[in-house]
């Protein structure tokens, strides 16, 4: 599978009840029932029968071992919507899928390699709407696509977990596929709305190994698109509609690119960047990848799967470039995690020389273990595997039918006898537990520390005796040591300093260091936690910014007024300068004119200044002609 550079493509022809098949499959072949065209070859066409297990075989495990060498690998599931995608990925419990199997075969794949250390991650992400969404953390949404220059691949910032087992590897992909977007149309009641992509990262180097060796990195691709459909088939109103729009759209240019890729032959550029599906592929679909694509179909169909038969054919003719993918620098996450453990060996040390808090050494022991457990060798599989089969054994009733109804307290001497000869499986349910306990050993100063602890953890040997055969009048379940003699057994009860100097030097020096404790986190939480003070200062500028939109509101309405007034008084002096006028009173010619502010300025001669009575008559006259009241 390493030397092979074409993209492997297969049929699956998803199973049909009571339905006419339209497509007949001849070994390696499909074409249409009682056509004369030419059929459609693949690498492999698997009808109606063949089981999950069958395609991962031919399909996915050679990618799968592959990338334990370092190749990296993609195996994606294409085809209409309800043709069997999902299921042929993820499977069930009788009938597991292409992404389970994969979770399984990459630890029994490692335990074949005892000379080498591996460090796994996962992630898991969903492209919904294109929109990126982190399915092993809700938190992290609407994702970024980032190139690692260094490493030459492409990666998205999700949350990427390290695992250590089959059960972890397998529980992460379950939580995942539970917050997998979903929904019921007419051609499917449980419809992917979103394309999922779960992401498996190896590293991997030599136990024995010198400081110039390289880390070689894979990346496993497994792929569940969602299926393309048409709207007056599947029903779709309002999201639903919006939804497979965007699928259609993403598939596109997945066939878009699939189609140039296959027809050039000048190797022009290709733009990849049109869909995030595409990008996020971009080193599968011609790259440094090894890609198998497996095309489900619904035989009854006949538009639709042949639709999908020409993108397999067009996607069969893509040539990839695999190879293995080393990395020098210091940028896996392996390296990082040695560096990591060796800060943490030199502060244990320190902590050990100082002997000052007993607690700060147990917790850096604690965190040495569990970052030495996450490095996977063959042999800590196979310790994890042992002690997973050797399990505890618990109280449970008698398995075998006895006359007389087993009883959990002491049985009388006389019937002592009796029991001692019964068989030992009629008596092996009551075996009880015992409990050893034993001194947590130091850290050591190699890799190998964890695997020897977990060796020794196996090969506890662990003795059972049952209580109906104990004479409790005889045996004491617990031994007391001797006065004056040291036991070298742990207890449960502290032992107190025989020197009472010694004792209160010990209080004292543990409560200096719970003081100094006290302040350092009084210190973090003034120096990383000023919400109160940040708070009063947002209420006070957010009070302030009220007020000044308020005067800026205010400002806008005295301005409205003022031009609304303005008009109103450009209007009245222009129906003052309308009002001028020449007025006649009693053979007297009076001009009226306007001036200034004042409403009008009236020219009168002299010889009326005395007739008071006149002026009256005259402003009278006045106010009836020019229409205001004086």
């Amino acid at each position: 599978m390493s030397g092979r550079n074409s993209v492997m493509v297969a049929i699956k022809l998803r199973p049909i009840r009571n339905q006419p098949c339209n497509w007949r499959v001849v070994d390696n072949s499909i074409q249409l029932v009682d056509s004369q065209t030419e059929p459609y070859y693949f690498d492999h066409i698997f009808d109606q029968d063949a089981t999950n297990q069958i395609i991962f075989d031919k399909m996915a495990k050679p990618i799968v071992h592959s990338a334990i060498e370092g190749f990296n690998g993609t195996i994606f599931a294409y085809g209409q919507t309800s043709s069997g995608k999902t299921y042929t990925m993820m499977g069930d419990e009788e009938n597991p899928g292409v992404m389970v199997l994969a979770a399984k075969e990459i630890f029994k794949e490692i335990q074949q390699h005892s000379d080498r250390q591996f460090l796994l991650r996962v992630g898991y992400i969903e492209i919904y709407n294109e929109r990126i969404y982190d399915l092993l953390n809700k938190k992290n949404q609407d994702l970024k696509i980032l190139r690692d220059e260094a490493n030459a691949i492409i990666n998205v910032n999700c949350e990427e977990i390290i695992i250590m087992c089959e059960n972890d590897l397998l529980h992460y992909l379950k939580q995942g596929s539970k917050e997998r977007t979903v929904g019921e149309t007419n051609m499917n009641e449980r419809s992917s709305r979103s394309h999922a992509i779960f992401r498996i990262i190896i590293e991997s180097r030599k136990i024995d190994r010198s400081e110039e060796d390289t880390v070689t990195q894979s990346i496993i691709n497994l792929v569940d698109l969602a299926g393309s459909e048409r709207a007056d088939q599947t029903g779709a109103r309002g999201a639903r509609l919006k939804e497979g729009g965007h699928i259609n759209k993403s598939l596109l240019f997945l066939s878009t690119v699939i189609k140039r890729l296959s027809e050039n032959e000048d190797k022009k550029y290709i733009c990849y960047r049109e869909s995030k599906l595409t990008r996020i592929l971009q080193d599968s679909l011609g790259g440094n990848t090894l890609t198998a694509i497996i095309c489900t179909i619904k035989p009854n169909t006949i538009e639709e799967t042949q639709s999908t038969l020409s993108f397999a054919l067009r996607a069969k003719v893509i040539k990839n470039k695999p190879a293995v993918n080393e990395i020098v620098s210091d940028a896996t996450a392996m390296k990082r995690l040695e560096k990591e453990i060796t800060v943490l060996k030199s502060r244990l040390a320190e902590e050990r020389r100082k002997n000052e808090s007993q607690i700060k050494v147990g917790e850096l022991e604690m965190r040495i273990k569990n970052e030495v457990l996450k490095i996977i060798t063959s042999h800590t599989l196979h310790v994890n595997h042992a002690q997973h089969e050797k399990r505890r054994r618990t109280w449970c009733p008698m398995s075998t039918k006895t006359n007389n109804p087993p009883s959990a307290l002491p049985i009388p001497i006389n019937q002592r006898t009796a029991m001692s000869g019964m068989q030992s499986s009629k008596i092996s349910s009551y075996h009880t537990p015992l409990i050893t306990l034993r001194a947590s050993s130091p850290v050591g100063n190699t890799l190998e520390d964890a695997t020897a602890l977990q060796t020794d953890m196996c090969n506890i040997s662990e003795e059972f005796i049952p209580g109906e055969l104990v004479d409790f009048d005889k045996l004491s379940l617990v031994k007391t040591p001797k006065q004056g003699s040291r036991s070298k057994e742990h207890s449960l009860t502290p032992i107190l300093c025989t020197n009472p100097k010694l004792t209160l030097e010990k209080i004292e020096s543990d409560f200096v260091e719970l003081q100094r404790f006290t302040n350092l986190e009084n210190k973090i939480d003034f120096k990383y936690h000023p919400d109160a003070a940040l708070k009063l200062k947002v209420d006070a500028l957010t009070e302030r910014n009220a007020l000044l939109e308020n005067q800026r509101l205010e400002y806008i309405q005295l301005k409205d007024d003022f031009s609304a007034t303005r008009d109103d008084l450009t209007q009245s002096e222009k129906r003052q300068g309308s009002s001028r006028g020449i007025f006649h009173f009693d053979g007297i010619e009076i001009d009226l004119h306007p001036y200034g502010n004042v409403m009008c300025c009236i020219d009168i001669p002299l010889y009326f200044v005395n007739k008071i009575e006149i002026w009256v008559k005259l402003f009278q006259n006045i106010s009836n002609f020019v229409g205001y009241k004086f």
